[in-house]
């Protein structure tokens, strides 16, 4: 597999960059993929429930997630597929999206049969360390804060970063946290 470019791809294919993901306010990837034409994002209940992705209307287990080109599996999952921790999956740390819609199957196997899903994450830029601080919130005490810090030195390119969504959600005692790390 090497990368190409969208115009040299026989493939249906939608890339949401991080500009268009904060545009958006989406803090997880379920939100930031819910505009993408083919794709039906389901949620079922208040953030961070169980939620789906289905590409051109497959079944949700038929979308494989990559990260960096690494599949994210659920062991616990009979079919392997990620759909249990969709919810959970923070749009801080990636620099764009790629949806790849149509079967998949021939690069990336038969878990790829409705479309791919590929996050791609931020990397750092020569030059002086660049630091970010975001807070927002809402109703039912929900609130989002992510930090991060990313620059390069001679040839060496680094990212750290750091976020955390909470609520009471709409049903008490139905409260959710989650963290996560981008490095």
């Amino acid at each position: 597999r090497m990368e190409e470019p969208l115009n040299r791809i026989g493939r249906s294919v939608s890339v949401v960059r991080a500009e268009q993901i904060e545009a958006q306010g989406s803090h997880t990837l379920t939100e930031a993929v819910r505009n993408v034409p083919g794709a039906r994002v389901r949620t079922m209940g208040s953030l961070g429930d169980f939620s789906t992705i289905q590409l051109r209307g497959t079944r949700p287990w038929d979308t494989l997630v990559l990260i960096e080109g690494m599949p994210l599996r659920d062991a616990s999952d009979f079919q392997g597929s990620f759909t249990t921790f969709l919810g959970d999956v923070f749009t801080d740390h990636f620099s764009q999206i790629e949806v790849m819609r149509g079967t998949g199957s021939t690069l990336y196997g038969s878990e790829a049969i409705g479309g791919v899903v590929h996050l791609r994450m931020k990397q750092g830029t020569e030059g002086r360390p660049h630091v970010k601080a975001e807070f927002d919130g809402g109703s039912f005490e929900t609130i989002h804060h992510a930090y991060q810090v990313s620059g390069g030195i001679k040839g060496f390119d680094y990212y750290l970063g750091y976020s955390q969504n909470g609520s009471d959600n709409i049903r008490n005692p139905d409260t959710y946290g989650a963290r996560s790390f981008g490095v």
